[in-house]
């Protein structure tokens, strides 16, 4: 092991200094120095300060081993005290000098770096088509219906937005400013129909009840009424579903998805089903009692359906009209309440048999 003794060595005769010279320039004998770089005895703090002083060194360099070593590897090999003749002896030791162990931490730095913008890279593009291949399988629902749907309204603006954002949609548009319009492009068969309220001259309540019995498509009121009257008058009238102004976009989209899917729904169903005198065909959404057929609206043969499809069961006044008004109902005692009574009218016309019974405190059931 390399002591202070041979850097004190190294140092003196490195600066061509003898032993007395350095003597007396610490202020100490020259057996001092003599004992020091035999290493009899180790200098104290202040001279190796003061050595380290008058070596121009620091003091780490005059307690480190590196100096006497090269000191020496020089001597013996002939060769000057260069760094680069260091730097070969550390390798022949199998250790790097300070300068290649800075290079290697740089390149791990970098590998690391590329290494975490790769794994970014590959976790971008994975979330990347994730989210493509979601959007690309949910929205040929929307964007391929294809579906026509009757706008009516007075309001110019109003129409003209909801016929980009609608066409855009991939739905065919038909534009009527009032009710007298509306009811000359009801020939044309519309899939649904979004109808204003307030309108002048013939407003969209009448319009509804002209209507009604022409076409069997869903019939989504728009209006700024909130009056609970207002929407039991218009759901009464044969409106299907009612959506307030201001209004957003996407809601009224889905409302009218929600109501579009219902009818498929209803149109895929073929069957009918006999109830001692009354039949029902649900793929035609028409019921005869003993041959004659009921006039019924959109909503009571709805009513009619929902629980003839549930025989025996009971379902409270909000569940049925959750059921059978469309996307996001709230249900309204008031409407189911008078649509069971006028059901009950109209059957009884034909037939003594109470086919929906009264479930007092719970609500309505079927009853064969």
């Amino acid at each position: 092991m390399i002591m202070i003794s041979e850097n004190i060595r190294f140092y003196r005769k490195t600066n061509n200094m003898s032993q007395d010279e350095l003597a007396e320039k610490l202020g100490v004998s020259r057996q001092s120095i003599s004992f020091w770089e035999n290493g009899q005895t180790q200098p104290t703090l202040e001279n190796v300060i003061a050595l380290a002083e008058i070596f121009n060194i620091s003091s780490d360099a005059l307690l480190s081993q590196s100096s006497a070593s090269a000191g020496q590897s020089s001597a013996s090999t002939g060769q000057s005290s260069t760094p680069a003749g260091a730097d070969a002896e550390k390798a022949r030791n199998g250790n790097l000098p300070d300068g290649h162990h800075g290079k290697k931490k740089v390149l791990w730095l970098i590998i690391a770096i590329a290494a975490v913008i790769i794994i970014g890279i590959v976790l971008f593009v994975v979330f990347y088509k994730l989210y493509y291949k979601e959007k690309i399988t949910l929205e040929p629902e929307v964007k391929f219906m294809n579906y026509k749907i009757l706008m009516v309204d007075d309001d110019r603006e109003l129409l003209k937005m909801l016929n980009q954002y609608f066409t855009l949609k991939n739905y065919t548009v038909m534009i009527a400013e009032n009710g007298i319009e509306a009811m000359e492009k009801i020939s044309a068969n519309p899939d649904i129909i979004l109808l204003d309220v307030n309108m002048p001259g013939m407003d969209g309540i009448e319009v509804c009840r002209r209507i009604r019995d022409m076409v069997s498509c869903p019939i989504i009121f728009l209006t700024a009424k909130v009056e609970e009257q207002d929407r039991v008058m218009g759901l009464l009238s044969g409106g299907d579903d009612y959506v307030l102004k201001p209004f957003s976009l996407k809601e009224l989209d889905a409302r009218i998805i929600a109501h579009l899917k219902r009818e498929e729904r209803l149109h895929r169903k073929k069957e009918q089903r006999f109830y001692g005198e009354l039949v029902i065909d649900y793929a035609s959404k028409c019921v005869h009692i003993k041959g004659n057929a009921l006039e019924l609206t959109k909503l009571e043969y709805e009513i009619i359906e929902f629980l003839s499809m549930n025989p025996e069961m009971v379902f409270d006044k909000e569940r049925i009209y959750e059921k059978i008004g469309g996307y996001d109902a709230e249900g309204d005692s008031r409407v189911v309440t008078e649509l069971i009574r006028r059901i009950r009218k109209k059957m009884k016309m034909y037939s003594e048999h109470e086919y929906i019974a009264t479930v007092w405190g719970r609500g309505y059931k079927w009853a064969k």
